[in-house]
């Protein structure tokens, strides 16, 4: 996703990533386990870091996620691009398993924004 001033901000690129996906799980996404299952956000400047830290301690704060957030904050490496067979995945196997979808009450409130 590209996000910018005409584009989505990176807080609430943040706040999305967070309310499709569980960050309350050490190594898991639903029954799919391993360090390749972790929940990461990578950033690639100090502000970045300090949005994503800020971000993290706000929904830990606002206790609607269903435990502590375990999410790694670390700084953005080589990025490889997925294989053609994982490219559009979804799209091309609407029936695959499914563990990313919008949770619609994981929305930090407007008192634990920025």
């Amino acid at each position: 996703m590209v996000f910018g001033a005409e584009k989505p901000g990176y807080r609430r690129l943040l706040e999305f990533f967070f309310q499709i996906h569980d960050p309350t799980t050490w190594h898991r996404q639903g029954d799919d386990i391993g360090s390749r299952y972790r929940s990461a956000v990578f950033f690639s400047t100090s502000l970045q870091m300090r949005v994503s830290t800020d971000t993290v301690a706000a929904m830990d704060a606002c206790g609607l996620w269903p435990g502590p957030v375990v999410t790694q904050i670390i700084p953005a490496g080589t990025f490889w691009e997925a294989e053609p067979e994982h490219q559009d995945y979804f799209d091309r196997h609407p029936g695959a398993f499914r563990r990313h979808f919008i949770r619609p009450n994981w929305i930090l409130s407007a008192r634990h924004r920025e």
